[in-house]
């Protein structure tokens, strides 16, 4: 999915963006879906989904 690059750079075979940190770019192309069990709300990252039941659901 990335050519490598000097530096610490990789280069995105999908869009051509040269980027440092490759896992974040991938999810701009393919994002995460995170439900919450209980009222069944959708986060795109997992640390938003654990803030989201303990301020919502632990009470």
């Amino acid at each position: 999915m990335y050519d490598k690059l000097p530096m610490g750079l990789a280069q995105c075979k999908v869009c051509g963006k040269i980027v440092t940190n490759m896992r974040n770019h991938y999810l701009s192309h393919f994002p995460e879906h995170h439900q919450c069990e209980i009222c069944l709300k959708f986060f795109s990252r997992s640390d938003s989904l654990k803030l989201h039941i303990r301020r919502k659901h632990l009470k």
